[in-house]
């Protein structure tokens, strides 16, 4: 016998019990109390669960563009004038309350005098989050918040430091902790200019083609080209952007582009950064516009320690390439052509020379096919003497067949290597150079110019 109720109709379904149409529809869907409340708390587990999972994914990767937690641009240099902590005053001189990143901006103006001096001070002012600027003064950015419980601490003019009106705890125009129930001293944001970021960003997607220092190498050289300084603004942050087409084939680019927008992998504000680095190679760009000018101003001067830091080999290479990109490739050659045999040094860097730890000595000379040549390492470290393919030493490749002294076999010092030229390397390359290099120090790079 089945216990199924026989269908009704929603006619006698209203005879029987009462209601209207809408009712009788849910008599004929046959929904019972229990189904509808099995239905009810799954649908509350699925909203509550799906909230919980949006919650996470957003705790775990929040979106913090713009906001404080994230890298803020906080305004131009020049909005925040540097004074002596003796004339501090709030929002005026030397401290500056920026509300987006919950931060005061202390500038310490260049001939402010601190308690410790020479290597002591640069030592403690290296591992404390302290920038120092291209006119000498001194930037750090302290969080508001007390490191006792918390309070917001505010600065005040009539004691010229920070004081907590909490619990009382105080603290010197730099953060540093003076008395009170503080453990230690206001926290530190880590900050830097647009053209330090800037210089951090061309060493690792613009020295290969403009030089380590902006000397121009495949591409046009930035650092103080007086047709890019004539550029506009707008042209400059277009060009990076969006590069340069080849005009005899518009398909293809000079200059790729380096904006996300046009597939690059660069954000808007990365451009901005590059922007600021090239601007900063114009001494009348940055008078005209307020800038700091003079001795450390030029960004450019920043980019080989950020590649030696991040990338030591491409730096040695970089220097190398810089070398052979001065006056010419490698200066003037010296003209040995009278001789039938001549001795090169390898030499400890003499002072102001990029080559290191040794270099060749001369960089340049000029031979007769058939010289015997004798390089003697009187350097304190063992080398190679190796022929590159080509004359870019930014990316040296051997070129065993015309001479090379061997990786697994140094010239150790006060040793000695022995080649005598050949027609081949004469041939070698059209304009019959040949530039050699030493494969353990890349950055030690010199030229042969032969002669028939």
């Amino acid at each position: 016998m089945s216990i199924d109720t026989p269908p009704i109709t929603p006619q006698q379904y209203e005879v029987l019990h009462g209601g209207g149409a809408e009712a009788a529809e849910i008599a004929k869907q046959r929904l019972s109390r229990r189904r509808f409340l099995r239905r009810s708390m799954l649908a509350v587990y699925g909203v509550a669960t799906t909230a919980s999972v949006a919650g996470a994914l957003y705790f775990m990767y929040p979106n913090l563009a713009g906001q404080f937690g994230s890298d803020l641009n906080v305004g131009k240099i020049t909005d925040f004038p540097g004074a002596q902590p003796k004339d501090f005053k709030i929002g005026q001189a030397g401290v500056f309350y920026v509300q987006p990143a919950k931060t005061y901006l202390v500038h310490l103006a260049p001939n402010t005098q601190y308690q410790l001096s020479g290597s002591n001070l640069k030592d403690q002012l290296s591992t404390e989050s302290f920038v120092k600027g291209a006119d000498g003064s001194y930037w750090v950015a302290l969080y508001q918040r007390c490191v006792h419980l918390g309070c917001t601490v505010p600065f005040r003019d009539d004691c010229v430091s920070f004081k907590c009106p909490c619990h009382g705890s105080h603290y010197n125009v730099d953060g540093e902790y003076l008395d009170g129930p503080a453990p230690r001293s206001l926290d530190r944001f880590a900050m830097s200019s647009d053209v330090q970021r800037g210089a951090a960003l061309y060493a690792q997607y613009c020295f290969q083609c403009h030089g380590l220092n902006g000397q121009g190498l495949t591409g046009p050289k930035l650092n103080g080209n007086p047709a890019v300084n004539n550029l506009t603004d707008d042209d400059i942050l277009r060009i990076i952007s969006g590069g340069i087409a080849n005009t005899s084939d518009p398909s293809k680019l000079l200059m790729p582009a380096w904006s996300e927008q046009f597939g690059g992998p660069l954000t808007q504000i990365d451009i901005q950064y590059l922007f600021a680095l090239i601007r900063s190679a114009d001494p009348n760009y940055l008078s005209k516009n307020g800038y700091p000018t003079g001795p450390g101003s030029n960004g450019f001067s920043q980019v080989p320690s950020n590649l030696q830091n991040t990338n030591p080999t491409a730096y040695q290479t970089a220097v190398a390439q810089a070398t052979a990109s001065a006056s010419g490739q490698l200066g003037q050659p010296v003209d040995m052509t009278n001789k039938k045999a001549v001795t090169l040094d390898i030499v400890p860097p003499p002072s102001g020379a990029t080559c290191s730890p040794a270099c060749f000595s001369p960089l340049n000379v000029k031979v007769k096919v058939g010289t015997v040549i004798t390089w003697v390492n009187k350097s304190t470290t063992p080398h190679t003497v190796t022929a590159m393919v080509g004359e870019n030493p930014s990316s040296p490749t051997p070129a065993a067949k015309i001479y090379d002294s061997g990786a697994t076999k140094l010239i150790m010092p006060n040793q000695t290597f022995t080649y005598t030229v050949t027609m081949a390397a004469y041939n070698f390359n059209k304009n019959h150079a040949v530039f050699y290099y030493c494969q353990i120090h890349p950055s030690m790079v010199a030229e042969l110019i032969i002669v028939p």
